[in-house]
């Protein structure tokens, strides 16, 4: 009989930027308050006359990405203005993202949407989505 479900926090997901000087060659964006993790693969239909009136489709045929949205709070720390640098300039960085129940992916993504923002009474405030772009590592954590 299996055990009960097993709940994870959300400060457990965590993103890192390439850093060389960092133990691990990747440094914590401390800064983020809330992340949203999206695995999309792009179906390819392969239906024909034999299908019998059903849709077929091509495991694994299409394309596979991740998209990664997260909020947070502008921080000084080298990784965040590693972070808001990338988005400035266009270019795309190493990042690892580790899930609390182990599971890690690690590949180069682009930053295709940053924002900042702020109001007199609080902190300034940042939004930012990441999309993979070429292969990603995928490395398994922990089984239910």
């Amino acid at each position: 009989m299996a055990g009960p479900a097993r709940a994870y926090s959300g400060r457990l997901l965590r993103l890192f930027i390439e850093d060389p000087e960092a133990p691990e060659g990747f440094a914590l964006v401390g800064g983020l308050r809330t992340t949203a993790v999206s695995l999309d693969h792009e179906a390819v239909e392969v239906t024909t006359v034999a299908s019998e009136g059903f849709r077929e489709l091509l495991p694994q045929g299409g394309l596979r990405s991740l998209t990664l949205a997260g909020e947070g709070v502008v921080a000084s720390g080298a990784s965040d203005r590693a972070l808001y640098l990338q988005a400035v300039e266009g270019s795309a960085a190493a990042y690892r993202l580790d899930f609390g129940n182990g599971d890690r992916f690690e590949g180069s993504f682009l930053v295709t949407r940053f924002q900042r923002s702020g109001s007199q009474k609080d902190a300034e405030l940042f939004s930012v989505t990441l999309e993979s772009t070429g292969p990603l590592t995928f490395t398994p954590g922990e089984s239910p």
